[in-house]
């Protein structure tokens, strides 16, 4: 009976401590995610729930980095509501994707079905209609390499010149590109390349809590999605940040923004050609010292005025000169 109570009693621990904690209590130290309590690496399943209890993504880590299968949950139109339905899944080892990756519809049928390492795909990829037969199978092995892409990210990560220049052609990814916690980081490209989003409900970019970043020269979109539901994602999302230039960028939207600005000050934007965004060229929130300077707008929300909205922020925190409105709403988009 004795025996019997010790071999119970570890089960119990490991079960007890299997149980996900909320992703946001846990503390972000360097990339590494810690226990608020014990403040050590922290080990164990994960979730994030929005407004009204429904998972915005769940997931697990290993001593502090990600690990295994994440799923993320597609986004209500509201941003504060998520609709339980699945919008990708990713398999992580040691911090980075590596392994099976899963895309959905809107409706929630799977879309297709992968390995990804990085942002590269490969081998066979298998693409479904809505009813679940197959649509197409590619083998990303045979494949042209720009169709593939680069791990930009890893590229990101691991620079310590200050300069990350991508070579020319389309460059492909499944999530947003992460500047965080950087700084003196200049991020360039010859003019035309595409960075292409095949997640239509974020950012092609972001840029968070970092400082002294310039984007230079990049064509950035989404990719069209397969079916006609709206595009929520936009080009580029700059948070918490300061001393930020965007310079000679073509953001293509069939989204929701050209250039989300949060809580950040001291950005400007450059020569860039902002177009066809579904509520806004550029969104400033919370923010001050913006320059907005040589840009084209072109059908940007529902009127010439949507190229430039402002929340808790005013037309007195940006100086705008020699900008080109055109005064076309968009009428249709993804």
């Amino acid at each position: 009976m004795k025996k019997t109570l010790l071999i119970i009693l570890p089960l119990l621990l490991i079960v007890g401590c299997s149980k996900p904690i909320n992703d946001e209590t846990l503390i972000d130290k360097g990339g590494l995610k810690y226990h608020s309590d014990t403040k050590e690496l922290y080990s164990g399943k994960v979730f994030k729930n929005r407004m009204g209890g429904k998972k915005e993504f769940e997931g697990s880590y290993k001593d502090g980095k990600k690990d295994g299968l994440w799923t993320q949950y597609r986004q209500g139109g509201d941003y504060d509501n998520s609709t339980g339905i699945k919008l990708f899944q990713n398999t992580y080892k040691d911090g980075r994707i590596n392994g099976l990756t899963r895309t959905y519809y809107s409706s929630g049928e799977k879309e297709s079905e992968g390995y990804l390492k990085g942002t590269q795909k490969i081998g066979l990829w298998t693409f479904y209609l809505k009813d679940g037969s197959i649509l197409e199978v590619k083998d990303y092995d045979k494949t042209d390499s720009n169709m593939i892409g680069l791990d930009i990210q890893k590229m990101i990560e691991e620079n310590t010149e200050g300069m990350v220049f991508l070579p020319p052609g389309e460059h492909y990814s499944e999530i947003p590109i992460l500047i965080k916690n950087k700084s003196n980081l200049h991020l360039k490209t010859q003019e035309g390349t595409k960075i292409i989003s095949r997640n239509t409900y974020s950012y092609v970019i972001k840029i968070e809590n970092s400082s002294n970043i310039t984007i230079e020269n990049f064509y950035l979109t989404h990719y069209d999605p397969l079916e006609s539901y709206q595009c929520e994602g936009g080009e580029i999302s700059i948070e918490d940040s300061k001393n930020i230039d965007i310079i000679n960028c073509d953001l293509n939207g069939s989204g929701s923004v050209g250039v989300k600005i949060l809580r950040s000050k001291q950005v400007s934007i450059k020569n860039c050609f902002i177009h066809d965004n579904t509520r806004a060229g550029v969104l400033v929130w919370s923010s001050s010292k913006i320059t907005i300077m040589d840009n084209s707008f072109e059908r940007n929300g529902k009127s010439s005025k949507d190229y430039l909205i402002f929340q808790n922020s005013s037309i007195e925190d940006v100086y705008q000169k020699n900008n080109s409105i055109i005064k076309i709403p968009l009428d249709n988009y993804y």
